[in-house]
């Protein structure tokens, strides 16, 4: 299973493409598309990545399916013996996002071309010369 970790509102949450997630408001219109390139982790055919903070030329398309209003928190503010009370509520404004594809970037995989054996005066190092597939 595809998914990635990604860091928005202040927040961390997990996703798969098709997924739908609610997050604090943002200012954005119904149907408008955002790229977000805080990707944290990233599990690609079985293979994690994880990001330095953030991983790089990997993406997240999302879509703004909606924005609504949450859950109700009820306040109740009392003071004893002074006959002091009050009840207030809190609805917090959501925006709810559909997870469009996570985007990744193909980096060239690295071959090892020849191995050397270099003698110094103390210690023997191996040198391992590396070419970039991009370059062949």
């Amino acid at each position: 299973m595809n998914y990635a970790i990604i860091a928005l509102g202040g927040q961390q949450h997990q996703i798969t493409e098709g997924q739908v997630i609610e997050i604090p408001h943002l200012d954005s219109n119904q149907s408008d598309k955002i790229e977000l390139s805080e990707v944290l982790l990233l599990n690609f055919n079985d293979q994690i990545t994880v990001g330095t903070p953030y991983i790089p030329n990997c993406s997240v398309e999302l879509e703004v399916v909606t924005h609504l209003k949450g859950i109700k928190t009820k306040v109740f503010k009392y003071k004893s013996k002074s006959r002091y009370h009050k009840t207030m509520g809190f609805r917090p404004s959501l925006t709810q996002l559909k997870v469009v594809k996570i985007v990744t970037g193909d980096q060239p995989k690295k071959e090892v071309v020849a191995k050397k054996t270099v003698t110094t005066k103390k210690t023997v190092k191996k040198v391992v010369k590396v070419k970039d597939k991009a370059e062949a």
